[in-house]
């Protein structure tokens, strides 16, 4: 019976829109023109450019009626099937310009051809066969899909949550397509006719949600792929795509959203019975590889082009000690303990999601991190949820051999950085007695443990007096190994001072230390001055390679969340770009890579630093400006002296060239 037909979906297809076509060129012109700008318009929207309803993109709507014929009590003339192909195309526009109707910038003026649409469709009814049973089923049909397409404006809206229930209704909305099919099949068939097209409807709908989930976001339109997504229209751009997609593909939820529209297709199958065409089974087959394939190069894609962000998390200003040099202690007023801010577990926990759609490092920072009672849960869950790095910034009071083992036994890359002030002693008159050797201790343990552990001394003009070199080799000797070695230089030095680890650098301090550590790096010792970009061009000045150079990442996938929740570029600039709260957390990074003093920061269009030649290695770091209470777009305020025109001191190591001024 079924080869009786005749033809395929294809001929139906071409027949039908030769059909539509013809009575419309008979129309009135204006009439003419909004059919077009319809179809013109949808044809943008779909994945792969092409002619409606063909290629597994498109909707399987003319192999139905092929099938519905097969379902009739005798084979309906050719000629029936294409007067139903007809009405098919005629609901088809129909639908889709009642779509742009509820849109606001719609013309309302096209609800006039909507009605058009909708009675040539009934006349194709009518002119295909259709008995009165047929039309009084297809009255029904129309207001199930009415109320389902009311329901279904309010959820994608936002004024109706999703539920099971509302998603399984999905389907309801291509219920016009069952129309043209009740006039070839059999009274007898009805109800079959109308279930499978709710069947496929439903893995239609989920397929389109899945292909268009970057276009319905910038549209403002939430869809239940955004909602198992965790996308939100206004809170999230869509640049948030990229790390949702990243994150489904490491949890495993697009197969559960596959799983769905294979589930659908699967109950169409069911539902339409052994009389199911083949072409019609290869349709659908066919549409579901081709969803596997895009989503599966859409995952490919975002895994291998994520991009890499540094997290410091400030997960706590509570410490055991009270260095007179810390910076974070520096800008707080009440030092008392359980005065200063920490983040919560649950926030935490949520940064930590959003981490997982990024090539990440988590930099746990504080205060003292490892005091912070859920420290141990954040590195596990960190771990659990693989990200990649950690860095962990610690003044190793802590760090015992069980501490370094569970370090080990992480499934992230770990890295400690170990607080040793130098020179000699300095540590202990700056931390307390005994503090030195509790942190040359947990570097031991932590490298006996297989864990990556360096020393963080601060550089001062003391340390650069005693010997930046003398310094690393004394390292050497307590840790019995190149230890490597970060040097942070003192950021703000307290007054009235108290007893620190020595006074901030001068200009020619600054150079004395570059050298020093210049001298280090040709011998391939791992020392790094960082969060300190002036003395880039000296550095470079004095043989390290550019590419070996501290760069400074603020504003350009750095970004610190402080332990009151603040936003901020980094963890020493507190310059605040909004502020988190628990359930209001998914989509932050890309909000704040948005937010444009973060754009300005990363952008490096300082004050004096548009026309300095070295502006390609130096940062101008806007946090020493900054808490020097200059205004956002300083340099950082020794640039002037330090990058000074040539002086004495650096002529007699570099005669050929001068250092611009920032």
């Amino acid at each position: 019976m079924i080869a009786s037909i005749g033809m395929t979906a294809a001929e139906l297809l071409d027949a039908a829109w030769s059909a539509f076509c013809e009575r419309n060129t008979s129309r009135p012109a204006w009439l003419r023109g909004r059919l077009e700008r319809v179809q013109a318009r949808w044809l943008e929207r779909v994945e792969s450019p092409g002619r409606l309803f063909l290629g597994p993109t498109g909707s399987p709507a003319f192999a139905l009626l092929r099938w519905a014929a097969a379902l009739a009590e005798s084979p309906p003339a050719p000629a029936s099937q294409v007067e139903a192909g007809v009405a098919m195309l005629a609901l088809y526009f129909a639908v889709r310009i009642q779509d742009d109707i509820v849109d606001e910038d719609a013309d309302k003026n096209d609800v006039y051809v909507l009605q058009a649409l909708t009675a040539e469709a009934m006349a194709g009814m009518a002119t295909a066969g259709a008995s009165a049973a047929a039309l009084v089923t297809a009255a029904e049909v129309l207001g199930r899909f009415a109320d389902a397409a009311l329901e279904d404006d309010a959820l994608r809206r936002g004024l109706e949550p999703w539920t099971p229930g509302a998603l399984a209704r999905q389907g309801a909305k291509f219920l016009p397509m069952a129309v043209p099919l009740l006039a070839l099949a059999s009274p007898s068939e009805h109800a079959r006719v109308v279930e499978v097209v709710e069947a496929i409807g439903r893995g239609l709908q989920l397929t389109n949600d899945l292909l268009g989930v970057r276009r319905d976001l910038e549209r403002g339109l939430q869809s239940p792929v955004h909602v198992t997504l965790g996308l939100h229209p206004g809170r999230h751009p869509s640049t948030a795509v990229g790390p949702a997609l990243r994150r489904a593909a490491r949890t495993g939820t697009w197969m559960e959203l596959l799983a769905e529209v294979d589930a659908a297709f699967v109950d169409t199958r069911r539902a339409a019975g052994p009389r199911l065409t083949e072409e019609l089974d290869e349709l659908l087959a066919g549409r579901l590889r081709h969803l596997h394939v895009l989503l599966g190069m859409a995952t490919l894609r975002a895994r291998f082009e994520a991009p890499r962000v540094v997290a410091d998390i400030e997960v706590t200003r509570e410490c055991n000690l009270r260095c007179p040099d810390c910076f974070v202690f520096a800008q707080e007023r009440d030092l008392r303990p359980g005065h200063l801010p920490s983040l919560s577990m649950a926030l935490v926990r949520e940064i930590l999601v959003e981490l997982t759609g990024y090539d990440a490092t988590l930099h746990l920072t504080g205060g003292e991190p490892m005091a912070w009672p859920s420290f141990w849960d954040t590195v596990e869950e960190a771990g659990a949820r693989g990200i990649p790095r950690l860095v962990v910034n610690t003044n190793g009071a802590f760090v015992d051999a069980a501490a370094a083992a569970r370090f080990a036994a992480s499934p992230m890359e770990v890295s400690l950085l170990v607080s040793v002030d130098g020179p000699p002693g300095v540590h202990e008159r700056a931390r307390g007695q005994g503090m030195e050797g509790r942190a040359l201790e947990a570097l031991r343990v932590a490298h006996a443990a297989g864990v990556r552990a360096q020393p963080a001394s601060i550089l001062t003009e003391e340390l650069v007096a005693f010997g930046v070199e003398a310094w690393y080799r004394w390292l050497e000797e307590r840790l019995w190994m190149s230890p490597g070695l970060v040097l942070w230089p003192l950021f703000l030095q307290q007054q009235p001072r108290r007893q620190g680890t020595g006074g901030m650098l001068s200009p020619e301090a600054t150079h004395r230390a570059a050298r020093a550590v210049a001298n280090l790096r040709r011998e391939k010792e791992p020392i790094v001055v960082a969060d300190y970009p002036v003395i880039n061009p000296l550095l470079r000045r004095y043989g390290v390679p550019t590419e070996e150079l501290w760069a400074c990442e603020a504003g350009r996938g750095r970004f610190c969340v402080q332990a009151d929740a603040t936003l901020s570029p980094c963890h020493p600039f507190r310059l605040g770009l909004g502020k988190l709260e628990e359930g209001q957390v998914s989509g932050f990074i890309e909000r704040l890579f948005a937010h444009p003093d973060y754009r300005r920061v990363g952008e490096r269009e300082h004050t004096g630093c548009g026309t300095c030649a070295e502006r390609s290695v130096c940062g101008s770091c806007q946090a020493f400006s900054m808490a020097r209470g200059e205004p956002l777009g300083g340099n950082d305020g020794h640039c002037r002296e330090v990058l000074a025109p040539e002086s004495d001191s650096i002529a007699t190591t570099s005669p050929t060239r001068r250092l611009a001024t920032g």
